[in-house]
């Protein structure tokens, strides 16, 4: 890797150049154009949305040891953690969300990789109305390549990302997202 940079390092966005590489003994070459380095929620996005994540979805297991019961139902997911202001900011948000359209089939489940132990010890204080949820080993959100706080994501009833965003600012466009998978208008 260090050659490949040392390499391509002077070209910028755009440059086109041949490369020449050994693989298994043998000399190859490539020409390459060089393109911008896609952004976190452009990587973010490119992995999963249209992904199934119905398997997923199935081995989570709420704090509360209550089976998930996903299936069949619109799911909003939340990577959050209790230390994030952020993630804060847009709690009252699900709740209402969970409130009003839960029994249109939309279900908020709040994902975290944190210990059992210190989202226990939050709940304590801080009672969610939505599903707690633990990412042991941090699977589901390294795989989706979760790197900010709060990360939602639609889920429709088949199990696949329909819609991903990040941050606790204007959440419109996840309800947009949602409320046709729930058969509400917008």
């Amino acid at each position: 890797p260090q050659q490949l940079i040392l390499r391509l390092g002077p070209y910028q966005t755009g440059a086109k150049t041949n490369l020449r590489f050994l693989r298994a003994g043998k000399e190859r070459a490539v020409a390459v154009t060089l393109v911008a380095r896609p952004s976190e929620l452009e990587l973010l996005k490119g992995e999963a949305l249209s992904r199934s994540l119905k398997e997923e979805l199935a081995q989570l297991r709420p704090v509360s040891a209550a089976p998930l019961g996903t299936s069949g139902k619109v799911v909003v997911l939340e990577f959050w953690a209790t230390w994030c202001g952020a993630c804060r900011l847009a709690e009252s948000t699900l709740l209402q969300w969970q409130n009003e359209f839960g029994q249109n089939g939309l279900l908020v489940v709040s994902v975290t990789t944190e210990t059992e132990s210190d989202v226990r010890a939050f709940l304590q204080q801080n009672p969610l109305l939505t599903t707690v949820v633990l990412d042991r080993d941090a699977k589901l959100s390294g795989a989706l390549m979760v790197t900010a706080l709060p990360t939602l994501l639609v889920v429709d009833r088949q199990g696949r990302v329909v819609h991903v965003h990040v941050g606790a600012g204007n959440l419109d466009g996840v309800k947009s997202a949602f409320l046709p998978l729930i058969g509400k208008s917008k």
